[in-house]
């Protein structure tokens, strides 16, 4: 399992395009992807999920990969997150 926190740096948080986006990206990998903040906990992998967690402008979650290809799905997902948010 690998993790690496994140601050969300986007004016109106995570909205439902973003988390699409990243949806489809977690998706992509064979590895269990999850997303926390504060004390919640959610699959990465789901848009309801992802949408529930509810992240805003200044939050900081971490991303947690576990699976074969956790090193490659977390890079996609900081890729992603370093250029929208």
């Amino acid at each position: 399992m690998v993790s690496k926190k994140f601050v969300i740096q986007c004016g109106r948080g995570v909205d439902a395009n973003q988390a699409a986006q990243m949806v489809r990206i977690a998706n992509q990998y064979e590895c269990d992807v999850y997303m926390e903040m504060g004390q919640k906990r959610v699959d990465a992998k789901s848009i309801m999920n992802m949408m529930a967690l509810g992240a805003r402008n200044g939050d900081e979650i971490i991303i947690k990969t576990n699976g074969p290809d956790e090193v490659y799905a977390l890079n996609a997902l900081e890729d992603y997150l370093s250029q929208h948010g």
